[in-house]
Protein backbone atom coordinates (compact mmCIF):
# COMPACT_ATOMS: atom_id res chain seq x y z
CA UNK A 1 0.00 0.00 0.00
CA UNK A 2 0.93 3.47 -0.75
CA UNK A 3 1.84 6.05 1.65
CA UNK A 4 -0.12 8.95 1.61
CA UNK A 5 1.64 12.17 2.33
CA UNK A 6 0.44 16.31 2.64
CA UNK A 7 1.70 19.04 1.23
CA UNK A 8 0.15 22.01 1.86
CA UNK A 9 0.42 25.55 -0.51
CA UNK A 10 0.55 28.72 0.45
CA UNK A 11 -2.07 31.94 -0.93
CA UNK A 12 -4.04 34.86 0.64
CA UNK A 13 -4.34 32.69 3.82
CA UNK A 14 -1.87 29.55 5.03
CA UNK A 15 -3.79 26.74 3.08
CA UNK A 16 -3.86 23.53 4.42
CA UNK A 17 -2.94 20.28 1.47
CA UNK A 18 -2.50 17.16 1.19
CA UNK A 19 -1.31 14.67 -0.89
CA UNK A 20 -3.27 11.95 -2.20
CA UNK A 21 -0.90 9.11 -1.73
CA UNK A 22 0.89 7.25 -2.88
CA UNK A 23 3.21 9.23 -4.98
CA UNK A 24 1.17 9.35 -7.64
CA UNK A 25 2.81 7.20 -10.77
CA UNK A 26 1.57 9.08 -13.88
CA UNK A 27 -0.02 6.83 -16.74
CA UNK A 28 -0.87 7.62 -20.66
CA UNK A 29 -4.41 8.17 -22.15
CA UNK A 30 -5.65 9.35 -25.86
CA UNK A 31 -4.98 12.65 -24.50
CA UNK A 32 -2.32 12.95 -22.88
CA UNK A 33 0.97 10.53 -22.48
CA UNK A 34 2.32 10.21 -19.14
CA UNK A 35 -1.12 11.92 -17.35
CA UNK A 36 -2.07 12.30 -13.93
CA UNK A 37 -5.18 10.29 -13.90
CA UNK A 38 -5.11 7.28 -11.94
CA UNK A 39 -7.11 4.36 -10.92
CA UNK A 40 -7.69 3.79 -7.26
CA UNK A 41 -9.11 1.13 -5.12
CA UNK A 42 -10.83 1.42 -1.92
CA UNK A 43 -8.95 -0.83 0.94
CA UNK A 44 -10.97 0.54 3.77
CA UNK A 45 -13.31 -0.11 6.59
CA UNK A 46 -16.31 2.11 6.21
CA UNK A 47 -19.92 -0.04 5.62
CA UNK A 48 -22.24 0.41 2.77
CA UNK A 49 -25.35 2.14 3.84
CA UNK A 50 -28.71 2.97 2.05
CA UNK A 51 -28.77 6.37 0.63
CA UNK A 52 -31.44 7.52 3.01
CA UNK A 53 -29.03 6.74 5.48
CA UNK A 54 -26.85 9.23 4.59
CA UNK A 55 -26.65 12.81 5.14
CA UNK A 56 -23.73 15.25 4.71
CA UNK A 57 -23.32 18.96 5.59
CA UNK A 58 -20.46 21.39 3.86
CA UNK A 59 -19.71 24.03 6.40
CA UNK A 60 -17.88 26.55 3.67
CA UNK A 61 -16.59 28.79 6.70
CA UNK A 62 -15.26 26.10 8.21
CA UNK A 63 -14.56 23.98 5.53
CA UNK A 64 -15.03 20.83 6.70
CA UNK A 65 -17.52 17.95 5.18
CA UNK A 66 -19.43 15.86 7.94
CA UNK A 67 -20.92 12.79 7.29
CA UNK A 68 -23.94 11.15 9.41
CA UNK A 69 -25.01 7.99 8.72
CA UNK A 70 -27.51 5.78 10.46
CA UNK A 71 -26.83 2.59 11.90
CA UNK A 72 -29.31 -0.50 12.21
CA UNK A 73 -29.08 -3.79 14.19
CA UNK A 74 -28.85 -5.38 10.02
CA UNK A 75 -26.12 -3.16 8.98
CA UNK A 76 -23.85 -4.30 12.30
CA UNK A 77 -25.18 -8.02 11.16
CA UNK A 78 -23.92 -8.14 7.69
CA UNK A 79 -20.61 -6.01 8.59
CA UNK A 80 -17.82 -8.95 8.32
CA UNK A 81 -19.90 -10.08 4.96
CA UNK A 82 -19.17 -6.83 3.69
CA UNK A 83 -15.73 -6.72 4.53
CA UNK A 84 -14.99 -9.70 3.91
CA UNK A 85 -16.69 -9.26 0.21
CA UNK A 86 -14.57 -6.33 -0.57
CA UNK A 87 -11.27 -8.27 0.60
CA UNK A 88 -12.45 -11.15 -1.72
CA UNK A 89 -12.74 -9.02 -4.57
CA UNK A 90 -9.54 -7.09 -4.07
CA UNK A 91 -7.74 -10.32 -3.64
CA UNK A 92 -9.30 -12.29 -6.92
CA UNK A 93 -8.20 -8.93 -8.74
CA UNK A 94 -4.93 -9.17 -7.40
CA UNK A 95 -4.56 -13.01 -9.06
CA UNK A 96 -4.79 -11.48 -12.58
CA UNK A 97 -1.52 -11.12 -14.18
CA UNK A 98 -2.80 -8.22 -15.79
CA UNK A 99 -3.10 -6.27 -13.16
CA UNK A 100 -0.30 -4.44 -11.24
CA UNK A 101 0.05 -1.89 -7.96
CA UNK A 102 2.06 0.83 -7.27
CA UNK A 103 3.85 1.52 -3.76
CA UNK A 104 5.20 4.40 -1.90
CA UNK A 105 6.66 5.65 1.12
CA UNK A 106 7.49 8.82 1.90
CA UNK A 107 10.90 7.64 3.83
CA UNK A 108 12.34 5.74 0.72
CA UNK A 109 11.88 9.97 -1.38
CA UNK A 110 13.89 11.42 1.25
CA UNK A 111 16.59 9.54 0.71
CA UNK A 112 16.71 10.58 -2.93
CA UNK A 113 20.21 12.94 -2.81
CA UNK A 114 18.64 14.31 -6.45
CA UNK A 115 15.70 14.80 -4.75
CA UNK A 116 15.17 19.25 -3.88
CA UNK A 117 16.04 20.26 -0.10
CA UNK A 118 13.15 22.40 -0.08
CA UNK A 119 10.87 19.49 -0.85
CA UNK A 120 12.70 17.19 2.00
CA UNK A 121 11.72 19.94 4.50
CA UNK A 122 8.11 19.99 3.13
CA UNK A 123 8.07 16.05 3.18
CA UNK A 124 9.20 16.12 6.90
CA UNK A 125 6.79 18.65 8.48
CA UNK A 126 4.13 16.55 6.50
CA UNK A 127 4.52 13.70 8.06
CA UNK A 128 1.46 15.46 10.60
CA UNK A 129 -0.46 14.38 8.25
CA UNK A 130 0.13 11.39 6.38
CA UNK A 131 -0.99 9.07 8.15
CA UNK A 132 -2.37 5.00 6.25
CA UNK A 133 -3.51 2.52 8.05
CA UNK A 134 -0.66 0.39 5.64
CA UNK A 135 2.47 2.53 6.34
CA UNK A 136 4.50 -0.29 7.83
CA UNK A 137 3.46 -2.67 5.04
CA UNK A 138 4.67 -0.08 2.76
CA UNK A 139 8.15 0.27 3.52
CA UNK A 140 8.55 -2.67 3.98
CA UNK A 141 7.78 -3.69 1.06
CA UNK A 142 8.54 -0.93 -1.36
CA UNK A 143 9.73 -2.97 -4.24
CA UNK A 144 7.15 -2.52 -7.00
CA UNK A 145 9.37 -4.75 -9.35
CA UNK A 146 8.44 -8.58 -7.88
CA UNK A 147 4.58 -7.81 -8.38
CA UNK A 148 3.32 -11.22 -8.03
CA UNK A 149 4.97 -11.60 -4.73
CA UNK A 150 3.69 -8.12 -3.77
CA UNK A 151 0.41 -8.54 -4.13
CA UNK A 152 -0.27 -11.87 -2.43
CA UNK A 153 1.60 -9.88 0.98
CA UNK A 154 -0.78 -6.86 0.16
CA UNK A 155 -3.96 -9.15 -0.54
CA UNK A 156 -2.71 -10.68 2.93
CA UNK A 157 -2.28 -7.21 4.86
CA UNK A 158 -5.86 -6.22 3.55
CA UNK A 159 -7.34 -9.08 5.19
CA UNK A 160 -5.51 -8.77 8.06
CA UNK A 161 -6.91 -4.94 8.55
CA UNK A 162 -10.25 -5.61 7.35
CA UNK A 163 -11.12 -8.56 9.20
CA UNK A 164 -8.54 -8.98 12.13
CA UNK A 165 -8.35 -11.98 13.52
CA UNK A 166 -11.46 -14.83 13.01
CA UNK A 167 -12.57 -16.51 15.99
CA UNK A 168 -13.92 -19.74 14.59
CA UNK A 169 -15.96 -20.44 18.01
CA UNK A 170 -18.09 -17.47 17.63
CA UNK A 171 -21.16 -17.01 14.71
CA UNK A 172 -21.18 -14.70 12.50
CA UNK A 173 -23.18 -12.26 13.95
CA UNK A 174 -21.07 -11.73 17.06
CA UNK A 175 -17.87 -11.69 14.83
CA UNK A 176 -19.60 -9.10 13.09
CA UNK A 177 -20.56 -7.00 15.96
CA UNK A 178 -17.24 -6.91 17.37
CA UNK A 179 -15.60 -5.90 14.21
CA UNK A 180 -18.31 -3.15 13.35
CA UNK A 181 -17.01 -1.92 17.02
CA UNK A 182 -13.35 -2.19 16.38
CA UNK A 183 -13.51 -0.51 13.44
CA UNK A 184 -16.36 2.34 13.81
CA UNK A 185 -16.42 2.09 17.60
CA UNK A 186 -14.95 5.87 17.68
CA UNK A 187 -17.22 7.55 15.14
CA UNK A 188 -20.33 5.50 16.59
CA UNK A 189 -23.09 7.28 18.53
CA UNK A 190 -25.88 4.99 20.04
CA UNK A 191 -29.01 6.94 20.09
CA UNK A 192 -32.49 5.31 19.80
CA UNK A 193 -34.05 8.65 18.07
CA UNK A 194 -34.88 7.19 15.08
CA UNK A 195 -37.20 4.14 14.90
CA UNK A 196 -35.12 1.24 13.23
CA UNK A 197 -32.27 2.53 13.68
CA UNK A 198 -29.63 1.75 17.03
CA UNK A 199 -27.37 5.39 15.71
CA UNK A 200 -25.05 6.47 13.89
CA UNK A 201 -21.33 7.05 12.86
CA UNK A 202 -19.85 10.21 12.00
CA UNK A 203 -16.83 11.12 9.82
CA UNK A 204 -15.09 14.40 9.05
CA UNK A 205 -12.92 15.52 6.21
CA UNK A 206 -11.45 18.99 5.22
CA UNK A 207 -12.42 20.72 2.18
CA UNK A 208 -11.79 23.44 -0.01
CA UNK A 209 -14.28 25.82 -1.12
CA UNK A 210 -14.66 28.06 -3.80
CA UNK A 211 -12.33 31.54 -4.36
CA UNK A 212 -14.96 34.03 -3.86
CA UNK A 213 -15.72 33.14 0.25
CA UNK A 214 -18.15 31.23 1.82
CA UNK A 215 -20.82 33.34 0.65
CA UNK A 216 -20.76 32.75 -2.97
CA UNK A 217 -21.11 28.90 -5.22
CA UNK A 218 -22.74 26.79 -4.17
CA UNK A 219 -24.82 28.71 -2.18
CA UNK A 220 -27.02 28.23 1.17
CA UNK A 221 -29.27 25.34 0.68
CA UNK A 222 -30.74 21.67 1.17
CA UNK A 223 -29.94 19.91 -1.75
CA UNK A 224 -28.77 16.49 -2.68
CA UNK A 225 -25.95 14.52 -5.14
CA UNK A 226 -26.95 13.88 -8.62
CA UNK A 227 -26.12 10.65 -8.66
CA UNK A 228 -27.38 9.48 -12.54
CA UNK A 229 -25.09 12.39 -13.96
CA UNK A 230 -22.40 12.04 -11.58
CA UNK A 231 -19.30 10.27 -12.23
CA UNK A 232 -17.31 7.44 -10.20
CA UNK A 233 -14.05 8.18 -12.06
CA UNK A 234 -13.46 11.14 -13.71
CA UNK A 235 -10.55 11.07 -15.44
CA UNK A 236 -10.79 13.91 -18.33
CA UNK A 237 -12.12 17.49 -18.77
CA UNK A 238 -12.32 19.25 -22.38
CA UNK A 239 -11.72 22.54 -20.31
CA UNK A 240 -9.97 21.20 -17.52
CA UNK A 241 -7.87 18.88 -18.48
CA UNK A 242 -7.00 15.64 -16.00
CA UNK A 243 -7.45 17.96 -13.72
CA UNK A 244 -10.11 15.06 -11.99
CA UNK A 245 -7.36 12.96 -11.56
CA UNK A 246 -9.67 9.91 -11.95
CA UNK A 247 -11.92 10.59 -8.67
CA UNK A 248 -15.30 10.48 -8.10
CA UNK A 249 -17.25 13.18 -9.31
CA UNK A 250 -20.37 14.13 -7.91
CA UNK A 251 -22.75 16.39 -8.74
CA UNK A 252 -25.11 18.88 -6.89
CA UNK A 253 -26.58 20.98 -9.71
CA UNK A 254 -25.21 23.40 -12.74
CA UNK A 255 -21.91 21.05 -13.35
CA UNK A 256 -20.85 22.03 -9.49
CA UNK A 257 -20.24 19.38 -7.35
CA UNK A 258 -17.93 17.61 -5.07
CA UNK A 259 -14.74 16.11 -6.52
CA UNK A 260 -11.27 15.47 -5.78
CA UNK A 261 -8.17 17.87 -5.42
CA UNK A 262 -7.46 19.18 -8.44
CA UNK A 263 -3.76 20.78 -7.43
CA UNK A 264 -1.15 18.42 -8.00
CA UNK A 265 3.03 18.89 -6.97
CA UNK A 266 4.32 17.84 -9.89
CA UNK A 267 7.93 16.99 -9.19
CA UNK A 268 6.24 14.54 -6.67
CA UNK A 269 4.33 13.38 -8.99
CA UNK A 270 1.15 13.64 -6.71
CA UNK A 271 -2.48 15.40 -6.05
CA UNK A 272 -2.68 17.73 -2.92
CA UNK A 273 -6.09 19.32 -1.09
CA UNK A 274 -5.79 22.86 0.13
CA UNK A 275 -8.09 23.86 2.76
CA UNK A 276 -8.99 27.28 1.60
CA UNK A 277 -10.86 29.20 -1.05
CA UNK A 278 -9.16 28.05 -4.20
CA UNK A 279 -12.01 26.17 -6.25
CA UNK A 280 -13.81 28.13 -8.94
CA UNK A 281 -17.26 27.23 -7.75
CA UNK A 282 -16.70 23.24 -6.81
CA UNK A 283 -16.05 22.06 -3.15
CA UNK A 284 -13.11 19.71 -2.92
CA UNK A 285 -12.23 17.19 -1.45
CA UNK A 286 -8.96 14.53 -0.65
CA UNK A 287 -8.52 12.21 -3.31
CA UNK A 288 -9.06 8.94 -0.53
CA UNK A 289 -11.95 11.20 0.88
CA UNK A 290 -14.48 10.97 -1.84
CA UNK A 291 -13.60 7.56 -3.11
CA UNK A 292 -14.13 6.43 0.94
CA UNK A 293 -17.97 8.68 0.86
CA UNK A 294 -18.84 7.27 -2.33
CA UNK A 295 -18.16 4.28 -0.63
CA UNK A 296 -20.89 5.21 1.94
CA UNK A 297 -23.51 4.84 -0.80
CA UNK A 298 -25.01 1.66 -2.88
CA UNK A 299 -22.31 -0.08 -5.25
CA UNK A 300 -24.70 1.03 -8.28
CA UNK A 301 -25.38 4.53 -7.45
CA UNK A 302 -26.74 5.24 -11.09
CA UNK A 303 -30.19 4.00 -9.76
CA UNK A 304 -29.91 6.09 -6.31
CA UNK A 305 -31.65 9.25 -8.44
CA UNK A 306 -31.56 12.95 -7.70
CA UNK A 307 -33.39 13.04 -4.62
CA UNK A 308 -32.38 10.77 -2.22
CA UNK A 309 -28.56 11.82 -1.03
CA UNK A 310 -29.10 14.39 0.79
CA UNK A 311 -26.67 16.98 1.29
CA UNK A 312 -26.78 20.28 3.47
CA UNK A 313 -24.49 23.71 2.37
CA UNK A 314 -23.69 26.03 4.81
CA UNK A 315 -22.29 29.36 4.62
CA UNK A 316 -21.11 29.45 7.86
CA UNK A 317 -20.19 26.65 10.85
CA UNK A 318 -21.45 23.76 11.00
CA UNK A 319 -22.25 23.52 14.83
CA UNK A 320 -23.61 20.21 16.58
CA UNK A 321 -23.62 17.93 19.70
CA UNK A 322 -22.49 15.63 17.29
CA UNK A 323 -21.92 13.04 19.85
CA UNK A 324 -24.62 13.84 21.95
CA UNK A 325 -22.61 14.71 25.38
CA UNK A 326 -24.62 17.29 26.00
CA UNK A 327 -22.00 20.09 24.30
CA UNK A 328 -22.68 21.62 20.98
CA UNK A 329 -19.53 21.95 18.74
CA UNK A 330 -17.79 23.66 16.26
CA UNK A 331 -17.21 20.80 14.04
CA UNK A 332 -13.64 20.94 12.60
CA UNK A 333 -10.39 18.96 12.47
CA UNK A 334 -6.57 18.64 13.21
CA UNK A 335 -5.89 19.15 9.33
CA UNK A 336 -3.90 22.49 9.41
CA UNK A 337 -1.33 24.65 7.60
CA UNK A 338 1.97 25.18 5.56
CA UNK A 339 3.14 27.09 3.40
CA UNK A 340 4.35 26.00 -0.19
CA UNK A 341 7.89 26.53 0.91
CA UNK A 342 9.31 26.09 3.76
CA UNK A 343 12.85 26.94 6.22
CA UNK A 344 14.18 24.35 8.50
CA UNK A 345 14.18 26.56 10.87
CA UNK A 346 10.39 26.97 10.66
CA UNK A 347 9.27 23.92 10.66
CA UNK A 348 8.32 23.82 14.41
CA UNK A 349 5.94 26.56 13.51
CA UNK A 350 3.59 24.20 11.73
CA UNK A 351 3.80 21.89 14.58
CA UNK A 352 -0.54 20.52 14.65
CA UNK A 353 -0.23 22.17 18.56
CA UNK A 354 0.77 25.47 16.69
CA UNK A 355 -1.77 25.54 13.77
CA UNK A 356 -4.56 24.70 16.02
CA UNK A 357 -4.24 28.60 16.84
CA UNK A 358 -2.70 29.71 13.70
CA UNK A 359 -5.05 28.41 10.79
CA UNK A 360 -7.76 30.41 12.68
CA UNK A 361 -5.79 33.94 13.09
CA UNK A 362 -5.14 33.84 9.48
CA UNK A 363 -8.15 32.26 7.95
CA UNK A 364 -9.52 35.64 5.82
CA UNK A 365 -13.79 34.90 7.14
CA UNK A 366 -13.36 33.54 10.33
CA UNK A 367 -10.48 34.90 12.32
CA UNK A 368 -12.89 37.67 13.70
CA UNK A 369 -14.79 34.88 15.40
CA UNK A 370 -11.85 33.30 16.81
CA UNK A 371 -10.51 33.43 20.48
CA UNK A 372 -7.41 31.81 20.83
CA UNK A 373 -7.36 32.10 24.74
CA UNK A 374 -9.96 29.19 25.03
CA UNK A 375 -10.33 28.16 21.32
CA UNK A 376 -13.61 28.72 20.85
CA UNK A 377 -15.61 30.37 18.20
CA UNK A 378 -17.67 33.75 19.23
CA UNK A 379 -21.22 34.73 18.05
CA UNK A 380 -21.53 32.51 14.90
CA UNK A 381 -24.77 32.03 13.52
CA UNK A 382 -27.37 29.42 14.87
CA UNK A 383 -29.38 27.29 12.41
CA UNK A 384 -32.63 26.17 12.81
CA UNK A 385 -32.60 23.18 9.81
CA UNK A 386 -35.87 22.04 10.30
CA UNK A 387 -37.66 23.81 7.03
CA UNK A 388 -37.26 23.90 3.59
CA UNK A 389 -34.21 26.10 4.06
CA UNK A 390 -31.34 26.52 6.58
CA UNK A 391 -32.50 29.56 8.53
CA UNK A 392 -30.35 31.84 10.85
CA UNK A 393 -32.47 32.30 14.31
CA UNK A 394 -29.86 33.41 16.03
CA UNK A 395 -26.51 33.42 17.31
CA UNK A 396 -24.00 31.22 19.37
CA UNK A 397 -22.02 33.34 22.55
CA UNK A 398 -19.20 30.93 22.50
CA UNK A 399 -18.82 27.49 20.75
CA UNK A 400 -16.08 25.22 20.98
CA UNK A 401 -14.34 23.94 18.46
CA UNK A 402 -13.87 20.22 17.92
CA UNK A 403 -10.85 18.14 17.03
CA UNK A 404 -11.83 15.02 14.95
CA UNK A 405 -8.45 13.52 13.44
CA UNK A 406 -7.77 13.31 10.04
CA UNK A 407 -8.81 10.06 8.60
CA UNK A 408 -6.04 7.91 7.52
CA UNK A 409 -5.65 6.70 3.76
CA UNK A 410 -7.09 4.16 2.35
CA UNK A 411 -6.42 3.84 -0.93
CA UNK A 412 -4.25 2.05 -3.39
CA UNK A 413 -3.34 3.14 -7.19
CA UNK A 414 -3.50 -0.07 -9.53
CA UNK A 415 -2.91 -0.56 -13.40
CA UNK A 416 -4.52 -2.80 -15.68
CA UNK A 417 -2.56 -4.39 -18.72
CA UNK A 418 -3.73 -2.95 -21.82
CA UNK A 419 -5.80 -0.45 -21.09
CA UNK A 420 -5.68 3.25 -21.72
CA UNK A 421 -8.03 5.39 -21.17
CA UNK A 422 -9.91 7.14 -23.83
CA UNK A 423 -13.77 8.94 -24.05
CA UNK A 424 -15.95 6.19 -24.57
CA UNK A 425 -19.32 7.49 -22.72
CA UNK A 426 -19.05 11.26 -23.59
CA UNK A 427 -18.63 12.11 -20.04
CA UNK A 428 -14.82 10.49 -20.12
CA UNK A 429 -15.98 8.58 -17.18
CA UNK A 430 -13.22 5.64 -16.20
CA UNK A 431 -15.33 2.23 -17.14
CA UNK A 432 -12.62 0.72 -19.11
CA UNK A 433 -11.43 -2.91 -19.00
CA UNK A 434 -12.27 -5.76 -16.43
CA UNK A 435 -11.34 -3.44 -13.86
CA UNK A 436 -12.06 -0.38 -13.87
CA UNK A 437 -12.52 1.17 -10.60
CA UNK A 438 -16.40 0.93 -9.91
CA UNK A 439 -15.31 -2.94 -10.36
CA UNK A 440 -13.84 -2.95 -6.71
CA UNK A 441 -17.11 -2.13 -5.60
CA UNK A 442 -19.12 -4.94 -6.60
CA UNK A 443 -19.56 -7.06 -3.20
Amino acid sequence: MKSFLCILFYSFFLYSSRITGPIHHKEDSDKRPKAHSGRFLYAGEVPRFKSRDIELTASKLGLTLRVQAWVTKDLVDSYYSQLFNRWKNINDALRDKRLSVYLSHYKNILKNEEMYGVDKVWLKVAQNYMKNVYDDFTLKNISNKNQEDLKLKLSLEIKKFLLTEENENKNKAKISEELFYHHMGKTFTATNEREGYIGYITLVYPMAGGEEGPTHFPFEKFTTIKFPTSNDARWWSDKWGESFGGFPFLLLHDQIGFHGPIDRKSRLNTWFLQRGYVSHSCLRLDGNDIIEILQLYPEDFKSIGNYSAKVTILDNFDVIDWDLDGKKEVINLDYYSLPYNISQASVENFSVKKQRKLFWINHPYAQNFFDETDMTMNNIPQYDLTGRKPVIIGSYNKAPLSFFSPRKNRIIQYFEEGVKKIQNDGHYNDNLGDYPPRYFRKY
